[in-house]
Formats: structure tokens, C-alpha cells, sequence
């Protein structure tokens, strides 16, 4: 009979008492394992399991790994074929999906990617813009594209106007304060009992646009008139020898521009401002000529010729009862298809009724055409 060799047991809270002999092998019961005893360690040493199920948490490091070790920072990888290995993982170069491309390491949002939902705000009306309140808030709101003007402009930025008082003598350039004096400084003008004309710096509107004066003393505009090309004032008599001459300038002047090509429209227009005398010979065409706008009295009698009418285009409708008389009409014009009486039939015998030709209805066979004499039809 076999016999049984049954080795020295107990639980694992046994064997923490327990120190066996030097290469004694005892089981641990309560984990079904074998424990090896070197004679002065109190537990002795575990066994694994091939399944290692009672292998203590970080108990297995790279020394219980077949595996050499990596630099730091690196993760332990496998080949897939059973063999691992330490290598360095780079995700910087991982490239990247959704509304996001590019890479890790150089991330970017994809085009068109970014709408409402992607902002930290709640959708606003339609056309309404997104704005900001200067603190890191945004909210959608309407701008006014024409807002209202303040302070000495009023009206809408389209249709601005300056309020009523508001221009002041500050606001004014100094040109717009002063008034132009001859002569100029530095310069006399004396009369010497015979000249007559004295230089002007600028043009004058007219006579009553400058102030005359003769030592002082202003003269009236009946005494002086104006020339140009150069400017001056020719005074009617001339001032007397020694009398001091000055003219002083009303107003401040202005250049009036050019306009620019295609700038004057319609309502720059006054009623009736175009006259024969600004449109030149041959500028106006049938374009410019509204329908029906040529009447009789726009026509000159006899300036309508045969060449000025279209083939064709004179009807019936435009010709008057009783306007057209023998000798409108050449000899020999008229033949027998531009003549019909209602009714026509082949036989019909056409005549003078005293007032309007008429038509004699054919009779029948062997019928002949008589006649009661003058003034009777036949």
C-alpha cells in the first residue's frame, strides 16, 4: 500500500509565528502555497503561484520583468509578437480630428468651425452683431447704422446739420474774421489829381462788395467802377494829389470748383434751366424725345418731306376726312383697286346718285342699262 508523506501545514496567520528550519518546506493553508524557510526569517519566504494570484500589489517591478530598462520618461511598449520593450512615446506629432487639425504639437481649428455654439454666448435676433462690453462679455445687440447726431451737430450721421446758434466766433479760421484791406501793408496808395485806377487784391462781387475811401472818407459806389484783368478800381474823378486811398473788402471769398464729370444730375437742374441756347446741334436724339411729345405747334409748316416719312407709315388713321383734294392725288393715281362700295359683286355697275357714287347691283340676262336723262339715276 502507497503511503502518504504529508509535510507540516498551518494558515497564514500561523506562519507569521513561525521560523522553520533551513531549507524546510511547510504549506500555507490558507492560501494553498508552499513556503520556503531559511531558519531565521519568522513567515519564511512564499511561493508563487503560476497564475500569480497571490503576488502582493507593487511587489513586480523591471528586476521580475524580462525587459531591459528604458531612459527616463519612457512607457513600456509591446511588439505584439509577446516581446516588451521601453521606448519614448511622442504625441506631439499625433494628428488631431473633429473641428481641430493639424497636430499635437501644432493644434489648429479647422475653417468655418467656430459658430455659436462654440462661444461662450446666447444666439441673438436675425442681423444682429456680436459685441463686446469691454470686460471679457460678449452678447449679440443691433447696431444703428444711422444714429442720431449730438451736441452742436444734429440730424443722423447721413444727414447731419449744424444746430441753429452753434457756430461761434471761435469755430471761425482768422481768414473768416478779417477783411481784406488795399493796399496791402507795406504799400500807399495817394491820388495825385489824375490817376484814376488803383490795383485790387482780390475780385470784388460787385460795387457794393467794397467800401472807398478818400482820406477817410467814405465814397459812395456811384463814384467808382470795377475792371478786371487785373483787378482795380477806376474811380469817375480822379482823387485829389496827396488824398489817401483805401479799399476795404467786404465779406470773405471763396473758390467756386469745377464739377466733376457726370456730377450734375437732374436735381441740380432748375425748372426750365435748359435752354436752345445750351444744347448743341445734333446732341438731342430719339432717346431724349419722351412719346407723343412733338405736337403740331412743335412743326414747322412745309418742314416735313417725303424723305422724312417711312415707308408705309401714314395710314387712314392719320389722315383727316376732307384733307386730301384732286390735287393731292396725280392723274392716273387712283385705279379700280383702290376703289370699293360695300357689296362689290362681279357685273356691278357704279354711278353718281347727285351726292355720292352708289352701286347698280348686276340685273339678270338679257337685262340692258337705261336711263330716265339728266338728273336721274339709271
Amino acid at each position: 500500500m502507497a503511503k502518504r508523506v504529508q509535510r507540516r501545514r498551518g494558515t497564514t496567520s500561523e506562519h507569521s509565528n513561525f521560523t522553520g528550519a533551513e531549507g524546510e518546506v511547510t504549506v500555507d493553508t490558507t492560501l494553498d502555497i508552499l513556503v520556503v524557510h531559511d531558519g531565521t526569517t519568522a513567515g519564511g519566504h512564499p511561493v508563487a503561484k503560476a497564475d500569480g494570484s497571490n503576488i502582493a500589489n507593487n511587489s513586480i517591478g523591471i528586476v521580475q520583468l524580462n525587459v531591459a530598462d528604458g531612459s527616463a520618461g519612457y512607457f513600456l511598449q509591446t511588439n505584439g509578437s509577446g516581446t516588451l520593450s521601453f521606448a519614448e512615446v511622442n504625441v506631439s506629432g499625433t494628428s488631431l480630428g473633429g473641428v481641430l487639425g493639424g497636430t499635437i504639437g501644432n493644434a489648429t481649428i479647422d475653417t468655418n468651425s467656430v459658430g455659436i455654439s462654440q462661444l461662450n454666448v446666447s444666439d441673438g435676433t436675425a442681423n444682429q452683431f456680436l459685441k463686446t462690453d469691454g470686460s471679457g462679455t460678449l452678447s449679440f445687440g443691433t447696431v444703428v447704422t444711422d444714429p442720431t447726431m449730438g451736441g452742436d451737430v444734429g440730424g443722423t450721421t447721413s444727414a447731419s446739420v449744424i444746430q441753429a446758434g452753434k457756430v461761434l466766433n471761435s469755430h471761425l479760421s482768422t481768414s473768416l474774421k478779417n477783411f481784406t484791406l488795399d493796399p496791402q501793408p507795406g504799400q500807399t496808395n495817394t491820388g495825385d489829381g489824375v490817376i484814376t485806377e488803383f490795383n485790387l487784391s482780390q475780385t470784388p462781387g460787385s460795387v457794393n462788395s467794397i467800401i472807398a475811401y478818400l482820406d477817410g472818407i467814405i465814397q459812395p459806389p456811384t463814384a467808382y467802377a470795377l475792371l478786371t484783368s487785373p483787378d482795380k478800381i477806376q474811380f469817375t474823378t480822379a482823387p485829389p494829389s496827396g488824398a489817401v486811398v483805401r479799399i476795404l473788402h467786404l465779406g470773405f471769398q471763396s473758390t467756386v470748383g469745377t464739377p466733376a464729370d457726370g456730377s450734375i444730375t437732374n436735381a441740380k437742374l432748375a425748372a426750365n434751366a435748359v435752354t436752345t441756347g445750351k444744347i448743341a446741334a445734333g446732341a438731342v436724339g430719339t432717346a431724349d424725345i419722351a412719346d407723343d411729345a412733338i405736337t403740331e405747334t412743335q412743326i414747322t409748316a412745309q418742314t416735313i418731306t417725303n424723305a422724312s416719312i417711312a415707308a408705309n407709315t401714314i395710314t387712314n388713321t392719320e389722315i383727316a376726312n376732307d384733307t386730301i383734294t384732286s390735287t393731292e392725288i396725280a392723274d392716273n393715281a387712283i385705279g379700280g383697286d383702290k376703289i370699293n362700295i360695300a357689296g362689290n359683286v362681279q357685273g356691278d355697275v357704279m354711278y353718281y346718285d347727285g351726292s355720292n357714287w352708289q352701286r347698280l347691283q348686276y340685273g339678270t340676262t338679257g337685262h340692258v342699262l337705261t336711263t330716265a336723262g339728266v338728273s336721274a339715276n339709271p
